[in-house]
């Protein structure tokens, strides 16, 4: 089955009734917070990966994508 591209924009729009004024912050999945390689089949995660999450999680809307 062929994946389907949504259409622009790819984000929601914010919603005038948000009280957060939060800038979003758009991060990759694969070679930004995780390394897998697929001839080992190894998975390896940034190193203080949650600890960076965790401290930025109140100042951004974070977006996570992967292109698989």
């Amino acid at each position: 089955e062929d994946l389907k591209i949504p259409p622009n924009p790819y984000l929601p729009e914010k919603r005038q009734d948000s009280s957060s004024d939060k800038y979003t912050l758009v991060m990759g999945l694969n070679k930004v917070l995780i390394l897998y390689n697929q001839v080992n089949r190894l998975l390896k995660y940034r190193p203080f990966m949650d600890t960076f999450l965790a401290r930025i999680k109140d100042c951004y809307e974070i977006i996570v994508f992967s292109e698989f």
